[in-house]
This record gives structure tokens, C-alpha cells and sequence, in this order.
């Protein structure tokens, strides 16, 4: 896209194409076709001039799901495939290469506070990053704090100046940069999780899932969905999109009850709310699922996905619906848990469940919508006539009684609508694999 970095402009007249919420063209300089897996993540981008590739890293860039945290993806570059192993915080933390059906290290990163500190590579050493405010890559230092290379760039990401054929990929605000000629920007895209940015066009490729109409008729920059960080990007950035959101004081007090008081102490620490959205602070989420048990895992999750879930307390259509307390997944991923804490406590499947029992429950058909297969794993523990997803919730419901609160049977659920129609998964059950 031929803009002016400095002032993020137009040169010369382009168009752009767009199909369901995605950029799938820019005629006629940059691209005469953009697509996308079915899970809407990008595929493969074709260059207008030559009818070739712009970017072999992106051809195939697939991704064994796209909301699976920890999981490996793939991308294929000249011949070599590189699988990035991630954290449950979405964060990079290991590069490794196949090679003749063999696995070979390629790179380690290490963090501090949840930004870029240090990296390992099998061939460059030890190398330090120096960041920004914003936690875009300013310089690499080696070992003995020498300078090894230094960026300098404008606002929406282009580089100014780099080392020649530089193959960096840890720049703009800390994300991971899919590299198709290191020598120039043209054909440059940043992985930010939920959705893919064009550092050359300063936008998005794909819209914003959220758009919160009191606070977009204040705020027009909002009104294009396309929009990097509402047009400043000197003060903002996009870290990834993730979302669990609670309105509400009353409610986010609830709900921050339930959920530090299931956990060992020090939780809620690392816990902090802006606006109405709950955020893991101060440490990776992959740490604090380690240190905080089931309900930390599911937090984990949730506050890690590129997918927006909305928490409603209180009596509403869902929660009338479902007897108290039910999730609604979404048409394009995320979804509503809804629960009512004055149906609570109540006898469901013979015993009586409390309102953090239904809470971890509704949680776990989110976070099972999160990672690949697991639900299915599950799906033989219920009848016929219980839905199929009410296994792996009501496994890690069970899980949650023997860890947290300390019981067995017969205080464990072991049936959903009549005796005989769901087997307890037994302790140990892998729901978080």
C-alpha cells in the first residue's frame, strides 16, 4: 500500500475489496488477492504485478486452531517449516524447525512483566531487547551490552531505517512480524492474535469484534473498524484482543468473589479490571494457571483468547432458559455465560451446587470451546438424551469438588437429568491438556 509513513496517507489511488468483514484485495499496487482459513485466520497473500506470492511466510501460516493457547503453528518459508510453540498468554516462546523429519531448535524468547527481554538463537547468541514505551524494539544488545542492531520507526509500524536483509521478527509493539522480503516493509503483516495488521497500510485486515456504541458515538474515530488503536498510535496499542468482560461494580465484585475465593491466596493480586473487562496482570497467564489450580487454568484461557465473553449476573433470557445458569457460544467464536445468583444454592443431578460451582461449570463450556477436541474426549460419559458438551463441563465440575472444595462421593455429580445417564470422569482427568 504506497502511504506516506510519516502522515499514514495516500500516494497514489487505490481501492480496496472487502468480503464478510475482511480485506481480501488492494488494486492495483499492493495485492490482487487475500484469503483466509476457515477459522479466519490468514492464508495467503498474491502479488498484483508478478501473479506471485508476495510473502512465502504467509502462503502458509496455519494454525492448528486459533484459539488454542500453548499449541504449535505452522508457517512454511523457502522450503522450511517453522513451528512457534506459545504460551497460554499468546505469548512466543520457542521457534523450532523440521528438517528432514527431524525437529531442530531454532530460538528461545524470555520475558519479564510480560514484555520482551532476552532472546536465545542457535546461531546469533544471546541477545538483549531495549523497548520503547509502547514495547517496540528499539535495539539488540549481545552479551557483553554491545549494540548489535537498531530501529528506527514511524508511527504505524514502517521502518525507517533497519540492518540489511534484517530477520527480526520482534518489532512493532512486541508482536511477531510475518516476513516476506526482509530488504523492504511492502509485503509485511503483524500477528496480533486476533486479527493480522498491515504495517505498510497502517490498518487491520479483518474488522474489530467490538465496537461499544456509547462510547463510539464519543469517539468517531472508533467508527472504522479497520482502525489501528483509533488513530494514535504514538500512545496506544493492541495487544491482542482478548476479552472477559463483567458489567457492571456489583456484579464484577460478585463474580471476583467467587473466582479468588476458589483459588489459594495471592490471586487476586495479579487480577485487575479496566472498565468492565477482568485482565491477568504483573504475570503470564500460563504462569498463574500454574499457580492458581482449575480456576486459574479457566481464567487462563478466557483472558487469553482472541474471542470476546461476556459474563451477565443477574436474571435474564439465558439464565431463565437454563434453570439458573447457561452459556451461549457465539456465531463467529466467544459467546454469553449467563447466571443468576439468586437461584443459588440449588439440587441439580442430586446434589446441591452453590453459585461458584454453576460459575466454574458455565466457565468450563467456554474454555471447551477453546481448546481443540476436548469436549469430544468427554462425550462418552453422557445418555442419549443429555447434550454432548455437558461432559467436559460436568467433569471439570467434579474436578472442581474434589481440588477446591475437598469432597468426593457421593457429594459429586454423577447424573444430569435421571440416574444412569452420566459417569463421573474420575479424578486425575486430563481437562486441560
Amino acid at each position: 500500500m504506497p502511504l506516506t509513513a510519516c502522515t499514514n496517507t495516500m500516494q497514489r489511488t487505490v481501492y480496496n475489496e472487502y468480503q464478510g468483514g475482511r480485506l481480501v484485495a488492494v488494486r492495483p499496487y499492493y495485492a490482487t488477492e487475500i484469503t483466509y482459513h476457515p477459522n479466519g485466520m490468514l492464508k495467503q497473500v498474491t502479488h498484483a504485478r508478478r501473479g506471485e506470492q508476495v510473502s512465502a511466510g504467509i502462503a502458509e501460516r496455519i494454525d492448528a486452531d486459533p484459539n488454542a493457547m500453548g499449541r504449535p503453528y505452522r508457517i512454511f518459508i523457502g522450503g522450511t517449516t517453522t513451528f512457534n510453540l506459545r504460551g497460554l498468554d499468546g505469548a512466543l516462546l520457542r521457534e523450532v524447525e523440521l528438517k528432514a523429519g527431524a525437529y531442530e531448535w531454532v530460538k528461545d524468547y524470555i520475558y519479564r512483566d510480560g514484555l520482551l527481554l532476552a532472546s536465545q538463537h542457535r546461531t546469533e547468541g544471546h541477545q538483549h531487547y531495549h523497548l520503547d514505551h509502547l514495547g517496540t524494539t528499539r535495539m539488540l544488545t549481545n552479551r557483553c551490552g554491545e549494540r548489535v542492531k537498531r530501529y528506527e520507526l514511524f508511527p504505524y509500524g514502517d521502518t525507517i531505517s533497519a540492518p540489511a536483509n534484517d530477520t527480526e521478527t520482534r518489532r512493532f509493539t512486541g508482536h511477531q512480524r510475518d516476513l516476506g522480503s526482509p530488504t523492504n516493509t511492502t509485503d509485511d503483516l503483524e500477528y496480533m492474535h486476533a486479527r493480522y495488521y498491515g504495517v505498510k497500510m497502517g490498518r487491520l485486515l479483518s474488522v474489530d469484534p467490538i465496537q461499544e456504541t456509547k462510547k463510539a458515538t464519543r469517539r468517531p474515530q472508533s467508527w472504522n473498524r479497520y482502525a489501528y488503536v483509533i488513530g494514535n498510535p504514538v500512545k496506544f496499542i493492541d495487544p491482542s484482543g482478548a476479552i472477559l468482560e463483567v458489567a457492571g461494580e456489583y456484579n464484577q465484585l460478585l463474580f471476583f468473589d467467587a473466582v479468588t475465593g476458589s483459588m489459594p491466596p495471592g490471586a487476586a493480586k495479579y487480577l485487575k479490571w479496566k472498565d468492565k473487562r477482568l485482565m491477568i496482570v504483573g504475570i503470564s497467564a500460563w504462569a498463574f494457571s500454574k499457580m492458581y489450580g482449575l480456576v486459574g487454568h479457566q481464567l487462563a484461557y478466557l483472558t487469553s483468547s482472541p474471542q470476546v465473553f461476556k459474563v451477565e449476573i443477574g436474571k435474564s433470557a439465558l439464565t431463565e432458559r437454563f434453570f439458573g445458569s447457561g452459556f451461549l457460544p457465539g456465531k463467529n467464536g466467544g459467546g454469553v455465560i449467563g447466571i443468576d445468583p439468586a437461584r443459588f444454592p440449588v439440587n441439580r443431578g442430586g446434589v446441591s451446587t452453590s453459585f461458584a460451582e454453576n460459575l466454574v461449570h458455565e466457565m468450563a463450556h467456554a474454555v471447551g470451546t477453546l481448546i481443540p477436541g476436548v469436549q469430544d474426549r468427554f462425550n462418552g460419559l453422557v445418555g442419549a438424551a443429555v447434550p454432548k458438551p455437558e461432559g467436559y463441563a460436568l467433569a471439570v465440575e467434579n474436578e472442581y469438588r474434589r481440588s477446591v472444595l475437598g469432597l468426593d462421593r457421593p457429594q459429586l455429580r454423577c447424573w444430569y437429568l435421571i440416574e444412569g445417564d452420566l459417569m463421573d470422569a474420575g479424578p486425575g482427568a486430563e481437562i486441560f491438556p
